[in-house]
C-alpha cells in the first residue's frame, strides 16, 4: 500500500468511526430517554396516582362518615343520605377497584392494609345498605342504633386503614423516589456525556466542512489566476485531510506541466523568430556580397593587366635602387591580391597577421612616426594552424587609424593583443587615439548588430556581420574620449580541418 493509500484509508476509517459514535451516542441518548421514562418518570408518576387515589378515597370516606355522624336519624332527610350514598358509590368504588389492581406493586404492609381497605369498604357499604334499608321501612330506632353500633366504627377503622396506607405508601414511595433520583441523576449524566461526545464529533466535522470551504476558494483563486494566463502564480499550500493536500498536490503538478508545456512553446516561438531573423540576416548579407561582388568585377577590369602593371614598376623601382619605393609598391599588390584573389571565408591567422603588417606598411611610409602598430602574440597560438574569418583585422586596423589616430599630432598607437583561450581565440585592437563619446559610442553598438552598409566605422560594422553570419564569434566595443577604444573580438578556433568539413 502506497503513502498516499494508507494516507485516503485513515481518512476513511476516521469518518467511518466518527459515523459509528455518532450512531452509537445517538442510540444510546434514545436508550437513556426511553429507561428513564420506564424506570424512573413512570413508575414515580404511578405512585403519585395511587397516593392520589388513595388520598381522594380518604378524603371522601373522611366526609361521610362526618355527615352520617351529623344526621338526624329521627327526622332526617332520607332523601338527602341517599343522594349522599350515591355520590360516595360513585367517587370511591372505581378508586377502592385501583387500590385493589395495585396490590401487585405494594409492599408487604401495604398491601395489608390495602387488604383491609377493600374488605372494611365492603362491610361498610353493606351496613350503610342496611340502615338505609331500615329507614325505607321507617324502623328509626334499629337504623340508629344499628349506625351507632356497626356503621360508624366500620367507617372509622375504614378512614384508619386508608390512612395507614397512604402514610405507608408516601413512606415508601421517598424512599423508592430517592433510588430513582439517583438512577435519574446517572442516566442525566450519562445523556450529558453522550451529548458533549455528539458535540465534539460535531465540531470536528464543522471544522473539516470549513476546511474544505476554505480550500475549494483557495483552488478557485488559483484556478482562476491559471485561466488568466499567470501561469507564475504561487503554488496551492493547504492543510488538512490528506484527499485535500493529495488535491493540491495534483493541482500544482498541473500547473507545472502548464508552465513547461509554455515555456517549450515559448522557446519554439523564439527559436524560430531567431531563426527568421538569421535567415533575413543570412539574405541581407548575400546581398551585401552580391554588391561587393559587383563592386569587385567592377574593380577587376583586368585584373592581370593592374598586377603586371604594378610588378613592371616595382622591376623599375628595383633597376633604379628605389628599395623604399619598391616594398611600398609590392605592399600594395599584395594587399591588392589579397582583397580580389581570395575567395575563401576562413584563412589562416597568420595570412591576416602578413595583410595588417602589409597595410600597416603603406600607413607608416605616409603617417611616419605619428602611428605604430605593435602585436603581442602569445606564445601558444599556432598562426599557421588557427583559421578565422578573413579581413577581420585589416577593417578594424584601419578604423583605429582613421578615426582614433589620425587627428593627433604624435604618439599614435595601435597594439594588437592575441591569446589562446582553448576553443577560442581572443583577439584585442586597441588605440590610444581620441575615443568616442557616450552618444557616439551607444550608436556603434546598435548598429553591430544589424549590418550597416554606410556611414563611418563600416569596416567595423562588416565585421560584425561577418561573425554573425559564421555564427562562430562576437565583437565587443569600448572607449572612451580622449583614451582611445577598444575592440575585442572572441572567435571560435577553427583548424584546417574543420574548414574543409564546412567547405564539403
Amino acid at each position: 500500500m502506497t503513502r498516499s493509500e494508507g494516507k485516503r484509508y485513515s481518512s476513511v476509517i476516521r469518518m467511518f468511526l466518527f459515523l459509528i459514535v455518532f450512531i452509537f451516542a445517538l442510540i444510546l441518548q434514545l436508550s437513556l430517554s426511553e429507561k428513564r421514562n420506564k424506570d424512573v418518570l413512570a413508575p414515580m408518576l404511578k405512585r403519585s396516582s395511587n397516593e392520589q387515589v388513595i388520598s381522594d378515597t380518604l378524603s371522601y370516606v373522611e366526609e361521610l362518615n362526618k355527615y352520617l355522624s351529623q344526621y338526624r336519624w329521627d327526622y332526617g332527610d332520607l332523601s338527602e343520605l341517599l343522594i349522599k350514598k350515591r355520590e360516595f358509590l360513585s367517587n370511591t368504588s372505581s378508586k377502592v377497584d385501583s387500590i385493589k389492581a395495585m396490590k401487585g406493586a405494594l409492599s408487604e404492609e401495604e398491601f395489608v392494609l390495602a387488604e383491609a381497605t377493600t374488605t372494611t369498604y365492603s362491610s361498610f357499604i353493606d351496613y350503610l345498605d342496611d340502615v338505609i334499608e331500615l329507614q325505607l321501612e321507617n324502623l328509626t330506632a334499629k337504623a340508629k342504633d344499628l349506625y351507632y353500633d356497626e356503621v360508624q366504627s366500620c367507617g372509622e377503622y375504614l378512614a384508619k386503614y386508608i390512612r395507614s396506607l397512604l402514610e405507608s405508601h408516601i413512606q415508601r414511595s421517598s424512599e423508592i423516589n430517592t433510588k430513582l433520583s439517583l438512577l435519574n441523576d446517572f442516566i442525566g449524566r450519562l445523556q450529558s456525556l453522550t451529548l458533549i461526545l455528539m458535540v465534539i464529533f460535531g465540531c470536528f466535522v464543522v471544522h473539516d466542512f470549513v476546511q474544505i470551504i476554505s480550500s475549494m476558494d483557495i483552488f478557485a483563486k488559483a484556478a482562476k489566476e491559471i485561466g488568466k494566463g499567470n501561469l507564475n502564480y504561487p503554488d496551492v499550500e493547504v492543510r488538512g485531510s490528506e484527499e485535500i493536500e493529495n488535491l493540491a498536490a495534483v493541482f500544482n503538478e498541473m500547473k507545472h506541466s502548464m508552465q513547461t508545456a509554455v515555456s517549450v512553446l515559448e522557446d519554439k516561438h523564439r527559436m524560430e523568430i531567431e531563426l527568421k531573423e538569421k535567415e533575413n540576416e543570412a539574405i541581407e548579407f548575400e546581398s551585401i556580397l552580391e554588391r561587393e561582388k559587383l563592386q569587385k568585377l567592377r574593380s577587376q577590369i583586368n585584373p592581370h593587366f593592374l598586377f603586371n602593371t604594378l610588378n613592371l614598376i616595382v622591376y623599375s623601382a628595383k633597376q633604379e635602387n628605389a628599395t623604399n619605393t619598391e616594398n611600398l609598391l609590392r605592399a600594395l599588390s599584395n594587399l591588392f591580391r589579397y582583397s580580389l584573389a581570395s575567395n575563401d571565408f576562413y584563412v589562416p591567422l597568420s595570412s591576416e597577421i602578413k595583410i595588417v603588417n602589409e597595410f600597416y606598411l603603406l600607413y607608416h611610409e605616409r603617417f611616419g612616426s605619428r602611428i605604430l602598430l605593435e602585436w603581442h602574440v602569445s606564445d601558444d597560438v599556432e598562426l599557421t594552424e588557427t583559421y578565422v574569418p578573413s579581413f577581420i583585422l585589416q577593417p578594424l586596423v584601419e578604423n583605429s587609424f582613421r578615426h582614433g589616430l589620425l587627428s593627433l599630432e604624435s604618439g599614435g598607437r595601435v597594439d594588437i593583443f592575441v591569446t589562446d583561450l582553448g576553443d577560442e581565440i581572443k583577439i584585442v585592437v586597441h588605440d590610444n587615439g581620441v575615443g568616442m563619446d557616450a552618444d557616439t559610442l551607444k550608436l556603434v553598438r546598435e548598429r553591430l548588430t544589424e549590418h550597416s552598409s554606410s556611414g563611418e566605422h563600416l569596416g567595423l560594422y562588416n565585421v560584425a556581420a561577418r561573425l554573425r553570419l559564421g555564427e562562430n564569434g562576437l565583437i565587443k566595443v569600448d572607449s572612451e574620449p580622449g583614451f582611445g577604444s577598444n575592440v575585442e573580438l572572441i572567435i571560435k578556433k577553427m583548424e584546417e580541418c574543420d574548414v574543409q568539413n564546412i567547405g564539403r
